[in-house]
C-alpha cells in the first residue's frame, strides 16, 4: 500500500500477526544516500496510489534520522531536513515539509511493519480505508485501500498520525458503502510494505467455455489495414454503409444504379490483409427516407423509408449482400472471402443521434433487411443494432451485485425508476431484442468500465430468456480502448500516462469479454476521431486511436497484440473475481494454461496452482520490448506472484508435475 520504488532491495518473509494467521511482508533494505552521504527516505503524499502510479506525488524527503520507528519520531509538520536531490542535482538547504521533491526515493533501514486487522467492509466484502481528497486526471477518486484498522508494531511512535473518517469512495466506478465510524491511522515512513497472500489454490473457480474466435479493430480506415494486421487482428467493421451514399438517385424504370467503388476499395484493402469484414448499414438516403440530416451528420442519422420506397430498401439490402457474399453471382471483382455479417443501424436506441424513428419502425426495417439478406444468401447473418447502455451500465452493474437471481420482472421494476429519457432508451433496447426472428447476432458496445461487462451480458440473457429467444451469439462490436472521461490530460506526462491506462484497460476488457461468452471482440478505434460529433467534442472516445496521427503505434497496440496472442485458441477459462482481484486461467487444446491477473485494490500477493515446473511471467507490453522473467514453481506446484492494476500474464512452460 505504501510502496517504495523498485530500486530498493527487498526480502519477502511471513510474519504471524494474530491467532496463528500469517501474512506476507516485504522488508526493504536501502543503500541509497543523499548528497551529504546520509541515508534518506520518502514520505508519501498521495497514499492511495502505488509508487509507480502516474498520479503519485513524492513529497516529504527526510535524512533518515528522526522519523524512524524505534526512536522518538517528531511531528513531520515541524521536521526539517538536510538535503535532497531534485532532477539529479544536489540541494543543500533546510526545507520545511510540504515542499515537493521529485528525486530518487529510498528509505533508510529496516524498522517495524504494518499490521492489518479486518474491520468494516465495503459493499463487495472488501476491507477498506479512504484517504480523502485524491483524484486523478480521469476524474477517478483514488483511495488508500487497507484492511480496516492499521497498527504499527513498536507502539504508536511512528511518523504521522491523524484522525481520518472512513468515507465512501468509487474505485474506478466501484460501489462502496457509507460507514460512520472514524479510525486512527498510524503510519511509519513507508519502509515496510505488508501484503495479504490471497491463496486461490484453495478457492473453487467459476468455469466457463470460451467462445471467442475473432479479434477485431474498428472502424475501417483507408491505409491502415497492413498496420492493423500486425496486431494479429482478423476482423474489421466498416461503418456508415449508407443507402444514400451507394444509391444516390431513385431507380429509373425499375432499374437501380449503385455506386459501389468506395466500399469495394475499403473491403479489398482489408481482405488483402486477411481481415473478415462486417458492414454496418445505415438507412440514410436523401431521396428515399422520411428525414435526412445535413453536413457531417448526413449519413449518421437514419430514418425509416418513405412509404413508397420500402421495396427499394429491400432491393438495396439484397444487392448489397449479393455483391459481397462470394457465391459467384454478381460478386465484387477480387473478392477474397464472403462478407456475410450485416448490422442494421448502430445504436438505434439513441434516437437523437442515430435513428429518427420508433422501435416499431426499427423492427419493420430489421424485418425487411433480414428477408432481403436471406433471399440473397441463406448464410447471411443479421446483427441487431448495437446496444450501448452508456452511463447507466454502472447502475446495471450495481443492481446485479446487490441482488441474486434477478428476473425479468426485477429488471422492469428497475427501469421504471430511471429518468424518462433513459427509460425510453432502455425500453427501446428491450423491445428491439424481441425481434429475435430477424437477427442472428447481438452487438454490445462496451464503452465504459470493464467491470460492467458481465452484468450487461447477464441482463441481455435474462431478456432473451423472457422472450424464449435462444442461440444468439454476442459480439462486442464497439469497445472503447481508453477511459471514458470528458477531458484528457494536456501535459506530456499526463498524456503518456493516459496512453498507459488505455493499454491496460483494453487488455482487461478483452480478457473479461473472453471469459463471459463474447464470440467476437472489436477494439476502437484505429485512429483518433475527427470532431464530427458536436455533442462529444470533449469526450475521450475521440482520442482512443490505436495509432497516432503519424500512424505510429501507441502502447495499446502492443498490449492488445499481446493479449490476443495469449487468449487466442482458448477453449475453457477458470475465473476468480474477489476482493478486487481478477484472475483468469485460460486452457487450450494444444498448449499449457495461461493466467491473466490483476488487482484493483492495490498491490497484492496471490498464490496460484500451476501444472509446469517453470512459468514465464510477462508484464503488460507497452512497446516492442516485453519485460518478463522465468520463475520456478514451488515443490507443491504453486507460485506466489505480486500483482497490481496492470494485467500480468503467467505462461506455464517446460514440463508437467
Amino acid at each position: 500500500l505504501f510502496q517504495p520504488p523498485e530500486k530498493c532491495y527487498r526480502r519477502d518473509e511471513e510474519i504471524e500477526v494474530s491467532s496463528g494467521k500469517k501474512m506476507l511482508f516485504t522488508r526493504f533494505f536501502y543503500k541509497q544516500r543523499d548528497c551529504q552521504g546520509d541515508p534518506y527516505m520518502i514520505f508519501y503524499g498521495n497514499y492511495g496510489n502505488s509508487y509507480d502510479s502516474p498520479f503519485q506525488r513524492y513529497t516529504y524527503l527526510t535524512d533518515g534520522i528522526n522519523v524512524l520507528c524505534g526512536v522518538e519520531c517528531k511531528d513531520p509538520s515541524t521536521q526539517e531536513f538536510k538535503s535532497y536531490r531534485e532532477h539529479e542535482k544536489c540541494v543543500n538547504e533546510h526545507i520545511e515539509i510540504g515542499n515537493t521533491c521529485k528525486g530518487e526515493i529510498c528509505a533508510t533501514r529496516e524498522v517495524g511493519y504494518i499490521r492489518f486487522y479486518y474491520s468494516e467492509r465495503n459493499c463487495h466484502g472488501t476491507p477498506y480505508f479512504f484517504w480523502t481528497g485524491i483524484s486523478d486526471p480521469f476524474g477517478v477518486h483514488y483511495r488508500a485501500l487497507t484492511d480496516g484498522y492499521i497498527w504499527i508494531n513498536k507502539l504508536k511512535t511512528c511518523g504521522y498520525q491523524t484522525r481520518i473518517p472512513i468515507l465512501s469512495y468509487r474505485e474506478r466506478g466501484r460501489c462502496v458503502n457509507y460507514p460512520t465510524e472514524n479510525y486512527l491511522w498510524y503510519m511509519c515512513s513507508g519502509d515496510i510494505c505488508a501484503y495479504n497472500i490471497i491463496d486461490l489454490t484453495k478457492n473453487s473457480p467459476i468455469t466457463r467455455n470460451v467462445k471467442i474466435k475473432h479479434f477485431g479493430v474498428g472502424y475501417a480506415v483507408k491505409g491502415y489495414a497492413s498496420l492493423c494486421k500486425q496486431m494479429d487482428a482478423d476482423l474489421v467493421r466498416v461503418p456508415l454503409v449508407a443507402w444514400g451514399a451507394i444509391e444516390r438517385r431513385p431507380p429509373i424504370g425499375g432499374i437501380h444504379y449503385y455506386y459501389w467503388q468506395p466500399l469495394d476499395k475499403i473491403i479489398r484493402e482489408y481482405q488483402n490483409n486477411g481481415f473478415r469484414v462486417q458492414l454496418i448499414v445505415k438507412c440514410a438516403n436523401r431521396w428515399a427516407c422520411r428525414s435526412f440530416a445535413t453536413g457531417s451528420e448526413r449519413f449518421r442519422l437514419s430514418s425509416p423509408p418513405k412509404a413508397r420506397y420500402w421495396d427499394d430498401y429491400y432491393y438495396f439490402i439484397y444487392n448489397l449482400v449479393e455483391r459481397y457474399d462470394g457465391d459467384g453471382k454478381d460478386d465484387m471483382l477480387g473478392l477474397k472471402m464472403p462478407v456475410l455479417e450485416y448490422e442494421i443501424e448502430s445504436e438505434a436506441h439513441n434516437t437523437e443521434f442515430f435513428w429518427d424513428g420508433t422501435v416499431e419502425e426499427y423492427g419493420q426495417l430489421l424485418g425487411f433487411a433480414h428477408m432481403a439478406a436471406k433471399k440473397a444468401n441463406p448464410n447471411a447473418k443479421i446483427i441487431l443494432s448495437g446496444i450501448n447502455f452508456g452511463d447507466y451500465g454502472k447502475k446495471i452493474q450495481q443492481f446485479f451485485e446487490s441482488y441474486e437471481n434477478v428476473s425479468f420482472e426485477d429488471i422492469v421494476k428497475l427501469i421504471k425508476k430511471y429518468p424518462p429519457n433513459i427509460r425510453k432508451k432502455i425500453w427501446f433496447i428491450i423491445k428491439s431484442l424481441k425481434y429475435g426472428n430477424y437477427y442472428d447476432i447481438i452487438d454490445l458496445h462496451f464503452n465504459r468500465g470493464y467491470e460492467e461487462i458481465p452484468s450487461q451480458i447477464k441482463l441481455i440473457k435474462i431478456i432473451l430468456d423472457a422472450y424464449s429467444i435462444h442461440n444468439k451469439s454476442i459480439l462486442a462490436g464497439d469497445v472503447c480502448s481508453c477511459p471514458w472521461v470528458k477531458k484528457i490530460p494536456k501535459d506530456p506526462e499526463g498524456k503518456r500516462r493516459f496512453r498507459i491506462e488505455q493499454a491496460s484497460l483494453s487488455s482487461k476488457k478483452l480478457t473479461i469479454s473472453a471469459a463471459h461468452d463474447v464470440e467476437s471482440f472489436v477494439l476502437e478505434s484505429i485512429r483518433d476521431f475527427p470532431p464530427v460529433y458536436e455533442h462529444a467534442l470533449e469526450e475521450s472516445f475521440r482520442f482512443a486511436g490505436i495509432f497516432d496521427n503519424e500512424k505510429k503505434p501507441r502502447p495499446v497496440f502492443y498490449a492488445y497484440k499481446q493479449t490476443i496472442k495469449k487468449i487466442k485458441g482458448a477453449t475453457k477459462v477458470e475465473c476468480w473475481e474477489e476482493e478486487g482481484v481478477y484472475v483468469y486461467r485460460f486452457y487450450f487444446s494444444n498448449k499449457l494454461p495461461i493466467y491473466v491477473v490483476w488487482s484493483e485494490t492495490g498491490r497484492k500477493k496471490v498464490k496460484l496452482s500451476v501444472s509446469s515446473e517453470k512459468v514465464r511471467i510477462e508484464k503488460l507490453a507497452l512497446s516492442e520490448n516485453v519485460d518478463y522473467k522465468i520463475v520456478e514453481a514451488n515443490n507443491d506446484g504453486t507460485i506466489i506472484v505480486e500483482i497490481d492494476d496492470k494485467p500480468l500474464f503467467i505462461v506455464e512452460i517446460e514440463g508437467l508435475f
